[in-house]
């Protein structure tokens, strides 16, 4: 008779933990549902365009997605180009940034040299870049001038600054996928 009731309490426990990992494995998948329904409420339009694209260039494969983990991977994949489209944004703009920088410098003093004054308009120009780059600018046998090796100094290293910065992203990204495929090789363990 023991045996019978132990029997029955073993199954009895059995079930409970069946019971009990159902409920768990609910509450994961409704936990991912909603990390899923996020991810997909907070994407932009331009963000949608680069998954379309990256999908139609075969950077991202439909069709191996198996499960939540694979699709987990390819948002991850996705969310690192998202970023590094952005931050070559932000070095494109610093470029260009320094660009009109100069220009304004230029301006300034062919302006000057030619008139013998500046204008309202080229000193507010002068006035936005900010005292970085006023400094470059001084005054010369009446002349203004533009200290063009310090402006190359100050370009080098801002363009430095953005190549370490690109570098950065690209190592991070490089890691990233290089631990990706080492979790792939060990089973994800």
């Amino acid at each position: 008779m023991r045996a019978i009731e132990q029997s029955y309490k073993n199954i009895d426990g059995a079930a409970n933990n069946e019971a009990e990992n159902l409920t768990l494995g609910k509450e994961e998948i409704e936990r991912k549902f909603t990390e899923l329904q996020d991810f997909l409420s907070n994407l932009s339009v331009e963000d949608f365009e680069i998954f379309t694209e990256m999908v139609n260039n075969n950077q991202i494969d439909l069709s191996a997605i198996d499960s939540y983990d694979d699709l987990t991977e390819a948002i991850q994949r996705f969310k690192a180009t998202i970023q590094d489209v952005s931050s070559l944004e932000d070095n494109i703009k610093a470029l260009e940034d320094l660009q009109k920088s100069y220009d304004i410098l230029a301006g300034a003093v062919d302006e000057y040299n030619e008139n013998g004054y500046i204008t309202t308009k080229t000193l507010e120009g002068l006035l936005s870049l900010g005292n970085e780059y006023i400094s470059l600018l001084s005054i010369e046998n009446g002349q203004l001038v533009l200290n063009e090796q310090a402006l190359r100094d100050m370009l080098t290293a801002k363009m430095q600054d953005t190549q370490i910065t690109m570098l950065d992203s690209v190592l991070t990204e490089a890691l990233a996928a290089a631990e990706r495929d080492a979790a792939a090789a060990t089973g994800g363990n």
